[in-house]
């Protein structure tokens, strides 16, 4: 690893770890977003790139642990996923919030002539494509390390609105939002309203 890149990642923590994220996202989830897109309904081989895109945070994460504490330190982070510390009650919110805000955007997006069945019908999809590359893409890097790192400097409440902050811009679909797709509004109303909540999530 090189001593250079170590020594400026442990001077600059943050900065190098949004960099690293910024730098994934955007070179592989932004043209998998516009090829999927393009695509109409199909699945062009060449948008599976973007799961480094997506995985960019978790890869940021893993990295700046590595530099902070070597290999032995990406591998407890990673050991970290097996560990159930939360009251039951935080696991139902999370399962049943995002159904919520999914039924709202459809009922938004649909006015006047709701289908709201059609929308439904979309849950086991989202939840399927946002297990993975969701929890498992992201939150090791945003709150495994980013959020950790912002309490070390800032109090609980301001940390978690820069966390969400930086955490939306890291990501096209919801920077460059395309006008009249309700799972694009879905995912800005969770990225945003959730903010206040997310360090306790």
């Amino acid at each position: 690893m090189s001593g250079k890149l170590k020594s400026v990642a442990q001077k600059h923590p943050l900065v190098v770890y949004i960099a690293i994220s910024y730098l994934l996202c955007w070179v592989f989830l932004y043209p998998a977003f516009k090829l999927l897109l393009a695509a109409k309904g199909s699945f062009p081989p060449l948008a599976l790139f973007g799961l480094i895109g997506a995985y960019g945070p978790s890869l940021a994460g893993l990295l700046m642990f590595a530099f902070a504490k070597g290999w032995e330190g990406a591998r407890t982070a990673l050991h970290k996923f097996l560990q159930w510390r939360q009251p039951a009650g935080w696991y139902l919110f999370v399962l049943v919030f995002p159904i919520c805000i999914h039924i709202a955007a459809v009922l938004i997006y649909m006015r006047p002539a709701v289908d709201l069945l059609s929308g439904l019908r979309t849950i086991p999809l989202a939840f399927v494509v946002a297990l993975p590359f969701g929890p498992l893409a992201e939150e090791l890097g945003w709150r495994g390390y980013f959020l950790p790192e912002l309490l070390k400097r800032f109090d609980a409440i301001t940390a978690t609105f820069i966390m969400g902050f930086v955490g939306g811009l890291a990501y096209p679909n919801i920077c460059v939002p395309r006008s009249g797709d309700p799972f694009l509004l879905q995912c800005q109303c969770v990225e945003y309203f959730s903010i206040p909540v997310q360090h306790h999530c």
